[in-house]
């Protein structure tokens, strides 16, 4: 129509309506479209987070695993050496070798301070070396009062023999008496 009539009003108020619903709507596609790559780029920007977060939880948890791991075979390594120290203790008990019995236990609860083993064996050994201590002492107080403080004149050989089985067996029975 404004090709025949260019100055038509009615027509260029109808074009300009048209223009004006156009421009709107481009600009409402446009306003829908970038609403749409905001909503596209918030769920991508989730979507890192979400898998950042999965990342660092997946990292902690390995690391806690092999510190879980760590803590085993240190646990372990400390058994066995606890183990050996239980053993050389025990051994050196058997022979009466209490001073280095009571060393190895020592050592051995550095490494486990609440190790049952360990802890029952010192209490062992302290009172078996207590014990040995005290008969030791007997002992000597028994050789002590055993000797004669003047010797007494001996005659014969055969008495001298005599004499010194005779000591010999108060010894004994010294030592008898204190063991029982």
């Amino acid at each position: 129509g404004l090709l025949a009539v260019p100055d038509h009003p009615g027509l260029l108020a109808l074009r300009e309506q048209i223009q004006a619903r156009i421009a709107e709507q481009q600009r409402r596609e446009e306003e829908t479209r970038r609403q749409a790559e905001e909503v596209e780029h918030q769920k991508a920007e989730q979507a890192r987070q979400q898998k950042a977060a999965i990342q660092r939880q997946t990292e902690i948890a390995e690391r806690q695993k092999a510190e879980q791991a760590r803590r085993k075979e240190e646990e372990a390594r400390r058994q066995t050496e606890v183990g050996l120290y239980l053993a050389r203790a025990s051994d050196y008990r058997r022979n009466g070798n209490y001073a280095a019995s009571l060393q190895q236990i020592e050592r051995g609860l550095a490494l486990v301070p609440n190790h049952e083993g360990l802890l029952r064996l010192r209490e062992q050994v302290r009172t078996e070396r207590l014990v040995e201590q005290q008969r030791q002492d007997a002992r000597r107080q028994a050789a002590k009062t055993a000797r004669p403080q003047t010797k007494p004149a001996v005659d014969s050989p055969q008495q001298e023999s005599d004499m010194t089985l005779k000591k010999l067996q108060e010894i004994k029975n010294a030592v008898d008496a204190l063991d029982k």
